[in-house]
């Protein structure tokens, strides 16, 4: 046995990254800042960023979206930001005020993080770029002669992206300097590719993005003058251009991008204040703010004012008094005087300035080369945040950037950088986690919403005054010497080592693309680089790493799609349709009845899957419950509310006949116990008191009791009695509670009803009637409020005026009742809002109809607005309860089954009438209960995310007599509908990861391409909306990677099995939505494009469309048809059509043969059947495939004539495998190779298409078609 050399041994690791290519490793590097961002910004810190700042983006934003830019700065409104960054926060208000439907409110505070970390991620693939292209020039010979620019870039991508400055920075604290910043660099790369007129676009838009950026803008005026005006520069690529006219259209591009981006908001550069103020710039007369871009930068630097505005520079020091403190100081007293002249503190810091900004102009002046733009760049970057006055803590930002390519131009450039990421970091770091209690509300949120602590370590040692101090000092010194680097390149001739010819070390691995010789054509880009090594990669077979990676990707989707899948927890978008229209379909299928669905016009596979996915999640299961002392036949929930300060949400059941116990919903402990006044008949939760109401049954009293003490901080005693409501009723066996504090609250006795105002608690009205349930509908614009209840004596639901009580009249003075034909047991519930309230009534065993046999129970369906009888819909049982699960939009029915099993129903609530019947209101899932159910109630709240616990409690009685208050989860419906296609959206992502590798031989493009749908917004979406679309585009795809398998001869054996496989997805595809046939439409095109006799069928194809097409059509119809046409007939120029005359007549007889049989069956059963006239060539070949099925013996010869072809294809491949690669050829298999073609991709899929239906058939239903 033999053993690798010790040096060989433990590096396998550093082996796999060493045959990556730099590209490979960016995009890693890249999905690694990306997602620890995401995960500090949405998982870890999702509550942090500095209120002020957040605050004023989120109003920003909004404020755009509502009112645009044209009104956008108006005097008196606060907005110290240029207009650049507020089109971005524009299109973040408008997507936040579309997601406000989906989340409760305005979305945009929560979406103000991304353009900061999305330009992260952009500045490092800038920082890869300019050091790959620039590299040669940045890197010190003398120190690092083996590192390539490839290394440079992925170093400087690395030391940028994961700084933690900078994450700090976007995902943190939530600001956008790098926008700014990516704008920066995109310009600096610019200058130095000689795009002049590019980079001054890019220079006005730093500029405008944030005022601090426009240090960039003489830096282009002078290399732009210098290369066009004088011809001049110490880059080589551009000395001896000279171009005078590029100074006009550089200046030009400049100015005119100016008015573009200021025009909307109705600013000029200039504009005197109307009302005249101080002066701007000590120069002009005052500006007007809201009309001028001078006027708001002066407005913006009188903002803040002071020394040092939080920033660790040359300004906070011992003799200023400023270290650990956010006072900022006094700018306007005198610093300096001398000779008669005085300069207050602001004017010798803008001096400083101004002199180190002289000493960066002039070495650009000198140096205009890559490094010398970037040089100059950095100077006036850290000048910016360490001279003048009123700066800022996070004015570094920007140099973090600048000095990552020049990382490895010395030695001192790592430590440079270094000392630029400690002073920004702790900087910014040290701002946000002080002490901002003086402040409104929490300024610097951390976990959970909490003021971010300061580490103690660091605020015993760096964060001190002395610290403090000493980091002002060493920027200073940074400054120093990047300022001294300056001056030296300025002096030196661009010549010398620093510019030195680049020499690749020797890999044999790699070849680097050298850039062509010479001007390029003006398309030449678009040619494929022969040097290249990509091109040059081999094809390759997938292997071991291909299904770890798979592996890896489809973990990280499926975890992705089923992060808070739950959430929002009703039906959303189209969901109205598919979800509920499955839930309809499961519910006729699991009970046996003939109810049609609400949506039939699609296809009924989507909701087959669907339905099979509520059947796996398994929703409404009995999560735990908790023993009662007995029976409680009341039931009062109060959910938690985080904001109030109540962590845990209470239950509320009687035991015996006085005693009210309280306990947590969610394990049972007990919290408190008290007696009542008398015999309890009812208990009900006031949120807005919050009180418990306690209805008495042997009086008409109400008793309550202020509940904001045991929510909050429970110590076991009873709470205190509130005030009680009087009423005269005989007992109160019904409290209800509106949702709206505006409407009163109602009671339901034996003998009548009562109607209490909310703020007085007094009797508004009464009325005298045995009443079996009471609920409360809104009046729609002027009409009144109605109380409606049920009156099982009767046999009718009433519609009570809300302030009389009385019943109203029709034109012959009769009461307007809605009689029910059959029993009302009592319980009712109200839902909708506006003109779609809808009332549900219990009732009894309902008889037998076209659409259901006999039942124990229903539910009588009213609408409210007409107050007319919608139908009755059975239940699996005879319901006793019902309630309405408001957060997720459903209802839910205890009762009994018809084998006596205590069950409860979650029913799809919306219902309507359909003929002679209803549908809706679909029973779909099914809880079995271990008692009878007595009372529910709901753990919910649409308060917020957290406190919703998604329960409903039932509380129970058992066989033996034992009370038992009972846990289903009642929140994991949407999770369940929502399931199927989830599952589908991760096998979405597995199958483009295979074709992308199949079809290019490359795993990096299959990774990005898997990545990107893994990561689409619109894949990611249309996965976790309960709709048809997913479902559909996933048989697609698995058609397509399949149909490509043999199409390029990579399974040269398998064409016998694989086109009728792909036939049978395409088919599932049509069953989804009717779209899978145009991908039928893009696989027989396929097919005949890969033959000379199929392209001239095409050629012909596309001929007899534009005669047949264009006759009668719109004429931009047949220009478009007759456009295809030429370019058929180009292509066909390009590539001529070589046609095998053996081969054609072959194939065309046989073919013509086949179809002429099958399709005579079909016209001579056309007449045997019954239906409409067809309009048109499409209704009439439709009409030939549904009577042909209709008569039977057209459709059985098809399906013959197409197993035996099928059969025939696969006894000539397993005999002959070879053969099996030529399936494509129109004259293999004795000329019937497009028969055999058009059974798989025709017939099987028509029949696959077909057998779907059968469930949907079996309940007596009739086609979509």
């Amino acid at each position: 046995m033999t053993r690798d050399p010790v040096g060989r041994r433990g590096v396998g690791i550093a082996d796999v990254f060493g045959r990556l290519d730099a590209g490979t490793i960016l995009t890693i590097i890249l999905i690694g800042g990306l997602a620890l961002r995401a995960f500090i910004a949405g998982i870890y810190l999702p509550l942090s960023g500095f209120s002020i700042d957040i605050g004023a983006f989120s109003n920003w934003g909004q404020r755009m979206a509502s009112m645009g830019p044209g009104d956008f700065y108006q005097e008196g409104y606060f907005s110290d930001y240029p207009p650049g960054y507020l089109y971005v926060l524009w299109l973040l208000g408008i997507f936040g005020a579309m997601l406000a439907p989906l989340v409760g409110q305005d979305a945009t505070a929560g979406l103000v993080k991304i353009p900061a970390i999305l330009s992260d991620v952009g500045v490092a693939v800038m920082l890869f770029i300019i050091a790959r292209r620039w590299g040669h020039e940045l890197i010190s010979r003398v120190h690092f002669a083996r590192v390539s620019p490839e290394t440079l870039g992925l170093a400087a991508a690395t030391i940028y992206l994961f700084n933690p400055g900078t994450v700090f920075d976007s995902a943190v604290w939530g600001q956008v300097d790098s926008v700014g910043t990516l704008v920066l660099l995109a310009t600096v790369y610019a200058l130095g590719r000689g795009w002049t007129e590019v980079a001054g676009v890019g220079a006005v838009l730093a500029m405008l993005v944030k005022f601090q950026f426009a240090f960039l803008i003489p830096i282009v005026i002078i290399v732009g003058l210098k290369r066009h005006l004088a011809g001049r520069s110490s880059d080589s690529a551009h000395h001896g251009r000279r171009e005078p006219l590029r100074v006009l259209t550089s200046l030009s591009a400049g100015v005119v991008s100016l008015t573009l981006l200021l025009l909307p908001f109705g600013m000029v550069v200039y504009a005197p204040a109307a009302s005249g103020g101080a002066p701007c710039f000590g120069i002009l007369p005052a500006a007007d703010p809201s009309g001028s871009l001078i006027g708001k930068f002066c407005e913006a630097a009188s903002t803040y004012t002071g020394l040092s505005v939080n920033a660790f520079n040359l300004w906070r020091n011992p003799w200023s008094g400023l270290g650990d403190t956010l006072q900022w100081g006094n700018d306007t007293t005198v610093g300096l005087a001398a000779a008669g002249i005085s300069l207050s503190w602001q004017q010798v810091g803008s001096l400083l300035f101004a002199a180190v900004a002289v000493l960066a102009l002039w070495q650009v002046a000198r140096r205009d080369d890559l490094r010398g733009i970037l040089l100059a760049s950095l100077v006036l970057a850290i000048a910016f945040f360490v001279l003048p006055t009123r700066v800022h803590e996070r004015y570094l930002f920007p140099a973090l950037a600048l000095a990552a390519p020049l990382l490895l131009s010395g030695r001192a450039w790592p430590w440079i950088y270094g000392g630029l990421s400690l002073s920004f970091f702790a900087n910014i770091y040290w701002v946000y986690t002080e002490d901002w209690s003086f402040a409104d509300g929490v300024t610097n949120p951390g976990l959970n919403g909490e003021p971010m602590l300061q580490d103690p370590l660091l605020t015993a040692t760096l964060l001190t005054d002395w610290g403090i101090w000493v980091l002002s000092a060493m920027i200073v010194v940074v400054l120093g010497v990047v300022g001294w680097r300056a001056l030296r390149l300025g002096m030196t001739h661009p010549t010398h080592e620093d510019q030195a010819a680049y020499v690749a070390p020797v890999s044999p691995q790699r070849v680097m693309a050298q850039p062509r010789p010479g001007r390029e054509p003006r398309f030449g880009w678009l040619a494929p680089n022969p040097a290249d090594a990509y091109l040059r990669e081999p094809g390759r077979r997938l292997d071991r790493r291909d299904a770890l990676i798979l592996l890896g990707i489809v973990v990280f989707a499926l975890v992705f799609r089923l992060w808070r899948l739950d959430v929002p927890r009703a039906h959303h978008f189209d969901e109205v349709y598919h979800a509920r229209s499955a839930a309809e379909w499961l519910s006729a299928w699991q009970n046996d009845w003939d109810r049609d669905v609400y949506e039939w016009t699609h296809p009924m596979l989507a909701k087959y899957l669907i339905a099979g996915g509520i059947v796996v999640a398994d929703p409404n299961k009995v999560v735990g419950s908790a023993e009662l002392d007995a029976p409680s036949a009341s039931l009062a929930v109060a959910p938690r509310r985080a904001d109030a300060g109540w962590d845990r949400s209470v239950a509320f059941t009687t035991s015996g006949t006085t005693t009210i116990v309280a306990a947590d919903a969610e394990n049972g402990d007990l919290i408190a116990r008290w007696d009542a006044g008398g015999p309890i008949a009812a208990l009900a939760y006031d949120p807005e008191a919050p009180r418990l109401l306690v209805g008495r049954a042997d009086t008409g009293s109400v008793e309550s009791y202020d509940l904001a003490g045991l929510l909050a901080s429970p110590d076991g005693r009873a709470p205190p009695a509130g005030p009680v409501i009087e009423s005269d009723l005989a007992a109160v066996s019904q409290v209800f509670v509106p949702q709206s504090d505006s409407d009163p609250l109602l009671l339901r006795g034996p003998d009548g009803i009562a109607v209490i105002e909310r703020e007085t608690d007094a009797v508004s009205a009464s009325a005298e009637g045995a009443y079996g349930g009471i609920g409360l509908v809104q009046g729609v614009d002027e009409e009144p409020d109605s109380i409606v209840v049920t009156d099982p004596a009767r046999g009718a639901v009433l519609f009570l005026d809300a302030v009389t009580l009385e019943v109203p009249l029709d034109a012959d003075e009769e009461e307007l009742v809605v009689e029910v034909d059959v029993a009302l047991i009592g319980p009712l519930l109200v839902r909708g809002s506006g003109d779609d309230q809808q009332v549900f009534a219990l009732t009894g065993a309902l008889p037998a109809t076209d659409e259901h046999s006999e039942t124990n129970g229903g539910i009588a369906a009213l609408d409210a607005d007409e107050e007319s009888l919608i139908g009755l819909v059975p239940l699996p049982g005879a319901g006793s309860q019902i309630g309405h699960q408001r957060v997720a939009g459903l209802v839910y029915v205890a009762g009994v089954a018809a084998d006596g099993q205590p069950e409860a129903w979650v029913l799809e609530p919306h219902v309507e009438s359909r003929g002679d019947g209803t549908i809706g209101l679909a029973a779909f899932d099914t809880t079995a209960l271990p008692g009878t159910p007595l009372a529910l109630g709901f753990d919910i709240a649409s308060t917020s995310q957290g406190d919703d616990r998604g329960r409903l409690l039932i509380s129970t009685a058992t066989a033996e007599g034992r009370g038992e208050l009972v846990r289903v989860d009642a929140g994991s419906n949407a999770f369940a509908w929502r399931l199927s296609g989830v599952i589908f959206g991760v096998i979405l992502v597995a199958l483009v990861y295979l074709l992308a590798a199949t079809m290019f031989s490359r795993r990096r493009i299959a990774v990005l391409a898997a990545a990107f749908v893994a990561l689409d917004p619109m894949s990611y979406v249309m996965s976790r909306i309960s709709m048809n679309d997913i479902f559909v585009t996933v048989f697609i795809v698995a058609a397509y990677t399949l149909f490509w398998q043999i199409w390029s001869g990579r399974w040269q054996r398998s064409a016998w099995w694989v086109l009728p496989l792909v036939g049978v997805l395409i088919g599932l595809a049509a069953a989804t939505k009717w779209v899978g046939f145009y991908a039928l439409a893009g696989l027989l095109v396929l097919v005949l494009a890969r033959s000379h006799l199929g392209r001239l069928v095409l050629v012909g194809l596309v001929g007899l469309a534009a005669i047949i097409g264009g006759i009668g059509a719109p004429w931009p119809f047949l220009l478009i048809m007759l456009g295809i046409g030429a370019l058929a007939l180009l292509i066909t120029w390009a590539r001529p059509i070589r046609l095998d005359l053996s081969e054609a007549l072959t194939a065309v007889p046989a073919s013509v043969a086949v179809l002429t049989g099958v399709g005579l069956a079909f016209v001579l059963a056309f007449d045997s059947g019954e239906g409409r006239t067809p309009g048109s060539a499409v209704e009439y070949l439709f009409g030939l495939l549904t009577r042909g099925a209709e008569a039977g013996w057209p459709a059985f010869l098809m399906l013959g004539v197409a197993g035996l072809l099928v059969a025939m294809r696969a006894a000539r491949s397993l005999l002959d495998p070879v053969s099996d690669a030529r399936w494509y050829r129109p004259g293999e298999l004795g000329g019937f190779t497009w028969s055999w073609v058009g059974a798989c991709l025709i017939v099987i899929p028509l029949t696959v298409y077909a057998l779907t239906y059968i469930p949907y058939l079996q309940l007596g239903h009739g086609w979509a078609v």
